[in-house]
């Protein structure tokens, strides 16, 4: 483990021409100390051509099939050399200073395992995409702020139940002591049952505002039916 490197890592499934957006604003990004993965799960439409043509110093994990992306990140942690993990969505593109902020709030509390920046939608301009979900009483997700309007009011550190996989940044001693992703969830909620299994190891997660990436809702799993979505 490398004291203060990022491992990025990053899970794409014929996303060719998100990653021409989403590795460009990573590259960036003023906090330099990291290290892009990027596991591709059997994509056919020149994902792997264009990052190796382009980006030939990110270590590329290529599978055969669509492994779905709970076990595709658990296999880039099993590659990552950094103190800190962050899941990052493809279909996304990142500010500047966005990990900075992050691993800079993330390393002053021992308490604090994991975070969250402010995620805004990317299609729909001064929207949010979400901020985090909290679990309630029938056993669903209330995903806090989603599509709301970005007016500021939620421009203050909270502490959530569950982050979004979208971007979620992760201290690397925390997945060692509570394990990787379950890859029985394939996609979706996977990140839900990781963040529980956190808090009840003794640590909390933290929603960061200063911190601010673009989300492209659905990028990548337009094709997946509501169904099994909400039903995994």
């Amino acid at each position: 483990m490398k004291k203060g490197l990022v491992s990025i890592i990053i899970v794409n499934w014929n996303g060719k021409d998100h990653l021409e957006k989403c590795i460009p604003s990573v590259l960036k990004n003023s906090y330099q100390n990291f290290e892009i993965i990027v596991i591709d799960n059997g994509s056919t439409d020149g994902s792997i051509e264009y990052l190796r043509l382009n980006f030939s110093f990110i270590k590329l994990i290529r599978n055969k099939s669509n492994l779905g992306f709970a076990e595709a990140n658990n296999q880039g942690i099993d590659s990552a050399r950094g103190e800190y993990v962050l899941f990052l969505n493809n279909d996304t593109k990142v500010e500047k200073n966005f990990l900075s902020i992050l691993v800079t709030r993330l390393s002053k509390d021992d308490k604090m395992g994991a975070c969250q920046p402010k995620i805004l939608h990317w299609e729909k301009p001064g929207k949010l995409d979400s901020i985090g979900s909290f679990l309630m009483s029938s056993g669903f997700l209330y995903h806090f702020g989603f599509e709301a309007n970005d007016t500021g009011k939620l421009n203050k550190e909270i502490k959530l139940f569950s982050g979004k996989g979208s971007c979620l940044l992760i201290k690397k001693l925390v997945l060692d002591e509570i394990g990787n992703f379950d890859k029985d969830f394939f996609a979706y909620f996977e990140e839900t049952d990781l963040c529980w299994r956190l808090w009840l190891a003794g640590y909390y997660l933290l929603y960061i505002p200063s911190s601010v990436i673009h989300h492209k809702t659905w990028g990548t799993s337009r094709r997946l039916t509501l169904g099994f979505v909400t039903y995994p």
